[in-house]
């Protein structure tokens, strides 16, 4: 099965998901409860995007604006500074919408679980500050789930 949209690696992530459903890689779609398959279309999920972020606020924008461009337009954005030295919460401050939060430096896991406790999404994704989403991320890794229902 070909999930249109991704890139190889991201195919590969999802194709590990099918086969093996207690193992999740971290960057992958996860649900956080079950949803109800013909409801998708009627009452859309609510996805969540957490980026951590560290002294990357030269990458920063580029992470951000590639959420932004999403094709699945029902989503939320949370930024999670983890101490930056950086100019990050200028670039943060510069997107409406954006849900911003700082905390001291304790390190990428640390910062991806504060993130998360501030989400209230039914999917989560984590971005890293110096990657970016293809425009129809979300959209296919939902659809993924939806032709699915075995995941997640």
């Amino acid at each position: 099965m070909t999930v249109l949209g991704l890139t190889p690696e991201i195919e590969f992530l999802v194709q590990a998901v099918l086969k093996d459903q207690n193992r999740v890689p971290l960057g992958v779609i996860r649900a956080r409860r079950s949803w109800r398959r013909d409801t998708f279309d009627t009452n859309p999920p609510l996805v969540s995007v957490v980026i951590p972020c560290y002294d990357q606020a030269h990458f920063l924008s580029e992470a951000i604006e590639s959420v932004l461009a999403q094709t699945y337009p029902h989503f939320e954005l949370v930024v999670v500074d983890d101490g930056s030295n950086d100019n990050t919460a200028a670039v943060v401050n510069r997107y409406p919408g954006i849900r911003y939060f700082r905390q001291e430096n304790q390190g990428l896991a640390a910062a991806r679980n504060a993130g998360l406790r501030q989400t209230m999404g039914e999917y989560l994704v984590f971005l890293d500050s110096d990657d970016r989403l293809l425009p129809s991320a979300l959209e296919a890794g939902l659809r993924c789930f939806r032709e699915n229902p075995a995941c997640g």
